[in-house]
């Protein structure tokens, strides 16, 4: 009796497998894509000093007289904000590892949508401190404003890909089985670094005038992975 109900089980379970590969068969997964090019309307500068004395009171002091007249030309400045700032201390040691002084250093990251306000300011800036990098980038209102848009486009192009695909192949339609849209993304050109190479050879040329920012433009992608049952009978 027990070797029938075992029969009987495993021939139960056979039409149910033989469905379940049926229906693994009719799954279909693709992928569309979306891009949009926008401007690059935020911009960020990393400025930094650096500082040498035997005396670390004294040398704290120069670094905190520098920050205080840098701050007071940023904050006349109101299209620019710090986004963030930072301070390291450090003893020096010779080549025989002996303490000689101090090291003593301050960063602080500035931002604005304003370029030419930002470009001014960097020059009033560049005899306490000096540019480390520049970075231009898609401000996160921009980003949000064109976002609702490229979901709309990049659904109906899942849309129309899965009803091609279940046209094609002659099924009766299709269901949705799996839909994951991924946030976009900010692709940028390979001459990313000319921002940072025209701020350092304001550095060293030292010429007169502001330096000019021009963001460029970048890349925002969206991608969406699906899924879609093709429905046969």
């Amino acid at each position: 009796m027990l070797k029938l109900k075992h029969f009987l089980f495993a021939a139960l379970l056979l039409p149910m497998a033989a469905y379940a590969s049926a229906e693994k068969d009719n799954l279909v997964s693709f992928e569309v894509q979306s891009e949009r090019e926008l401007p690059r309307d935020l911009f960020q500068v990393r400025m930094f000093l650096n500082e040498e004395g035997q005396n670390l009171k004294n040398l704290n002091k120069v670094i905190s007289d520098k920050l205080v007249q840098a701050t007071e030309l940023i904050k006349k400045q109101q299209a620019v904000e710090i986004q963030s700032n930072n301070r390291q201390t450090h003893v020096r040691y010779d080549d025989k590892g002996r303490k000689t002084g101090w090291r003593g250093s301050a960063e602080l990251v500035l931002q604005s949508k304003d370029s030419t306000a930002l470009s001014q300011l960097i020059d009033e800036l560049s005899g306490l401190m000096a540019i480390d990098n520049v970075n231009a980038t898609v401000s996160s209102q921009s980003l949000a404003r064109i976002e609702e848009e490229m979901t709309k486009e990049i659904l109906g192009k899942f849309r129309h890909k899965a009803e091609l695909i279940s046209t094609s192949l002659q099924a009766k339609g299709y269901n949705i089985v799996r839909l994951d849209i991924l946030a976009p993304s900010q692709r940028y050109p390979e001459s990313e670094p000319r921002l940072y190479k025209m701020a350092a050879a304001r550095n060293l040329e030292r010429d007169t005038g502001p330096v000019q920012l021009e963001g460029g433009k970048a890349v925002i992608h969206m991608q969406l992975n699906g899924q879609i049952g093709l429905i046969k009978d």
